[in-house]
């Protein structure tokens, strides 16, 4: 139906245009919680600046293609750079279908969230709002303006009341395309890592209400004039909706054994959309039925796209396209036949659906795929794996947040090891939260550090005397490994033996210094005291003979101690020689032999 220039249906569309302009806020609010936090920004500005590139390209030519004359009712082919002269009427319908326009192009930035390029989310902006909306616009709703029916859909007896299909399967076709093109995030489908989350689910429940006002706009100002109508197409809306969102609350709770924030702001979106195509044509009854199959479609398709690991953070697949298209279909099956306007039975207008759905795929997933995929080899879509990790607040943007602040100061700690210099901490915030207890582990680090350099020291001395005291001690000191490899080998032992210390130290000593008829008795001792742990000869006072570094036999007294560390062990031997003692001894006996002759 044309616009009047009557106050009253004037006054009803500017109302409604802000509140679809107030969606955008709703769909940044929405997707910024969805993604991580190093990813905020980055989506942020998405949505602003799509919503630009939506406006000026609209103006200039989107407009025209969508409204203008058409051409054999493919697309129109005048009002370029539009100018509505003083049609007040004119300006106001070209400002609400702006707003659709700007709609439809925002819906991708959530499905591409945190691996897209900037530049190249930008080019896929212009793409849809250029050469795939306006066209399948032109097809459902060309001459709208002027209440005629120009578009080869619209004049086959298609019905889309507010968009189901033109602004949201449209969009939601364009995201499948795109993420297609550039595939899955980081560690999203791999089975050892934790599920990824947004950072602020509250923040998209308040864009959920934000769009939830703003759809009373959308579908309230699609009826095109102040009438009796409203009311209900407001009720179909809400309770649609509300439908929608309870059968996802319902069927997660069943299938997840908990109620999941996500599938019930979902739900309620996916009610939203799919009533938008029919609202006016359903008795209130009749949209629980459209809003829930909307949330049971939603859950099933999310789920199956995860099973082909298609990853759209915001379920902007499930939500708009899929949900769209049941919408349409749902106006077929459920609508009042009366109301619509065609003259078709259901069975007639849900084969027209069915045709209008098959054109919108063809052409918004085919078109966008074919021009994503050629932008993509000539400018990567996709940004690098390390700027993928670090976040595209940064790499984007140059932009930082309190905890990105955090995780660089603790990376310099890493990097540096010096855990002597706390990281800032901003108090009553959850970051400041982490950074508190970041602090007090490193309190805990250093304390810890500086007892165990306390200890080493005490340790060191220790070692320093205890090697002062083998190196001064009148005895030999020998120590061997378990293998029967000389270890330590004191001055007193040099003497002793001949060895120099540097030469003895890693040979055997059954080689160096056991006589020939001990050193049988000698290794099978060292294999018993390794099965067994107890020796025969250890921690006892022991006079036999040993061979110098000539090979000369000479008497010794030795005491072998095997000492324990944990679960390893070793043996000292201390080593005294005998041979002037016994020298001395054989003299005192012969002498005391000539004395009692």
């Amino acid at each position: 139906m044309p616009l009047t220039p009557s106050f009253q249906p004037l006054t009803w569309m500017l109302t409604c245009t802000i509140l679809v302009l107030l969606m955008q806020a709703g769909f940044t609010c929405l997707e910024t919680g969805m993604v991580r936090a190093k990813n905020s920004i980055n989506v942020a500005i998405k949505n602003v600046v799509d919503f630009c590139i939506a406006s000026i390209i609209f103006w200039a030519i989107g407009y025209g293609l969508m409204f203008g004359p058409t051409a054999l009712g493919l697309f129109g082919t005048s009002q370029f750079l539009f100018d509505g002269g003083s049609n007040t009427p004119l300006w106001t319908f070209f400002l609400f279908e702006l707003t659709f326009c700007g709609t439809a192009t925002t819906i991708i930035s959530g499905a591409v969230a945190e691996r897209m390029r900037f530049s190249g989310y930008l080019l896929t902006s212009m793409v849809i709002s250029a050469a795939i909306y306006p066209i399948i616009g032109h097809w459902i709703w060309g001459g709208n303006a002027e209440g005629l029916h120009t578009g080869w859909l619209n004049q086959l007896g298609f019905l889309d009341f507010a968009g189901a299909t033109v602004v949201h399967s449209t969009a939601g076709w364009v995201a499948l395309a795109a993420i297609l093109v550039i595939g899955p995030r980081l560690g999203r489908f791999q089975a050892k890592l934790p599920c990824i989350q947004g950072h602020n689910l509250p923040l998209s429940a308040l864009g959920l209400f934000l769009l939830w006002v703003g759809w009373m706009g959308f579908n309230g100002g699609s009826v095109m004039h102040a009438s009796q109508n409203i009311p209900l197409v407001l009720v179909n809306t809400i309770l649609a909706s509300a439908a929608g969102g309870l059968v996802a609350l319902a069927y997660t709770w069943q299938i997840t054994k908990r109620p999941d924030v996500v599938s019930v702001i979902n739900g309620i979106l996916a009610g939203l959309v799919a009533i938008t195509a029919s609202a006016p044509f359903m008795t209130p009854a009749a949209s629980l039925f459209v809003g829930g199959g909307g949330g049971v479609l939603c859950m099933w398709t999310t789920r199956w796209l995860e099973r082909w690991e298609v990853d759209d953070v915001i379920g902007a697949i499930p939500v708009h396209a899929c949900s769209g298209v049941w919408g349409t279909l749902a106006l077929a099956l459920l609508g009042n036949p009366e109301a619509w306007g065609t003259g078709y039975d259901r069975l007639t207008q849900l084969g027209v659906q069915l045709i209008g759905i098959v054109a919108c795929f063809t052409w918004s997933f085919g078109i966008s795929f074919l021009v994503l995929q050629f932008i993509n080899q000539v400018i990567p879509l996709r940004v690098s794996e390390e700027e993928e990790r670090l976040g595209l607040n940064m790499t984007e943007h140059g932009a930082s947040t309190a905890l990105l602040d955090l995780l660089g100061e603790m990376e310099t700690h890493r990097a540096g090891g010096d855990f002597s210099r706390t990281v800032p901490m901003e108090p009553h915030t959850e970051v400041g939260q982490i950074a508190m207890e970041y602090n007090q582990v490193l309190s805990r680090v250093n304390t810890e550090v500086q007892q165990r350099q306390l200890a080493n020291k005490a340790l060191q001395e220790n070692l320093d005397e205890i090697r002062l005291i083998i190196d001064h001690a009148l005895d030999g000191i020998i120590g061997i490994n378990p293998d029967g490899i000389v270890t330590t080998w004191n001055p007193q032992a040099e003497s002793i033996f001949g060895w120099p210390k540097d030469q003895i130290i890693g040979l055997s000593l059954t080689n160096a210094i056991i006589p020939p008829q001990y050193r049988k008795a000698h290794m099978e001792g060292l294999k018993r005291f390794a099965a067994t742990k107890k020796g025969t000869i250890v921690n006892q006072r022991l006079e036999l003979t040993a061979l110098n570094r000539e090979g000369q036999e000479f008497p010794v007294e030795l005491t072998i101690i095997p000492i324990f560390q944990g679960t390893t062990y070793s043996f000292y031997a201390f080593v005294r020689d005998l041979t002037e003692q016994q020298r001395t001894e054989a003299a005192l006996r012969q002498e005391t032999e000539l004395m009692h002759l």
